[in-house]
């Protein structure tokens, strides 16, 4: 009988919990949106770089795990980055298949990622931006992109597809690559003892690294992915 009581009890502490998040998460929706459209957003953020450890690591263990992704496409973005409370996603055309049967040139797709959001809480400082440690693809440019799995979109018909982001729970550097060559910085104003950096530092960048043997492993890695998924050579 004791027993019972204290399941009845757990019970409603639970259901008072998740009622206590699903309302923080309604009344601060706004809020979130709000914040990252503002002009000064992206001058106040703050993202992470992936240590060298974690960078050479991923050069060496992670290609294998790409090429096995049942969809590789070529495609380029036709809309900026939309926040949608935690989770970001954009929408794409598709300009090559080199993998995967379901989608054809000229199709237009949601990527989303686990790992693409905006954290923004009055108990957690800095506002940081996670992005995989690869930066916000851009309009105008074509990237290399693998993908691991379809979402199920109750909203519209536009399919929405999950860019790679985990190699069985091992850190991993988003399955994203741009074809233009793009310059790399790195910077050492981190945020206390972290490996947070502001955005504005390495906002050009296309990966995000602590060290210069670190990018230059993440670099090396989108070499070889570009080399063996070239753009223009799907007939």
């Amino acid at each position: 009988m004791k027993m019972y009581k204290w399941k009845q009890i757990a019970c409603v502490v639970m259901t008072i919990v998740v009622g206590i998040s699903a309302f923080y998460g309604i009344i601060n929706r706004p809020t979130h949106r709000n914040i990252t459209a503002s002009e000064d957003f992206y001058t106040q953020v703050y993202v992470a770089q992936f240590s060298e450890k974690n960078c050479l690591r991923v050069r060496d263990e992670e290609k294998a795990s790409l090429q096995k992704c049942p969809v590789i496409l070529s495609v380029e973005p036709i809309s900026s980055l939309t926040h949608d409370f935690c989770s970001d996603y954009l929408l794409v055309e598709v300009k090559e298949v080199f993998k995967g049967s379901s989608l054809t040139p000229g199709d237009i797709v949601r990527l989303a990622s686990e790992r693409w959001n905006v954290i923004v809480h009055p108990e957690f400082e800095p506002m940081s931006m996670s992005r995989g440690f690869s930066n916000i693809m851009l309009t105008g440019k074509d990237y290399l992109v693998f993908i691991s799995e379809q979402y199920e979109n109750p909203y519209d018909d536009i399919p929405v597809y999950r860019v790679f982001d985990d190699d069985d729970g091992k850190w991993t550097l988003n399955g994203v690559f741009c074809y233009d060559e793009i310059k790399n910085v790195i910077s050492e104003n981190h945020y206390r003892s972290t490996n947070y950096v502001p955005y504005c530092e390495v906002k050009y960048n296309e990966f995000f690294a602590e060290t210069t043997v670190g990018m230059r492993a993440l670099e090396e890695l989108k070499a070889e992915m570009l080399i063996a998924f070239p753009k223009g050579s799907v007939k």
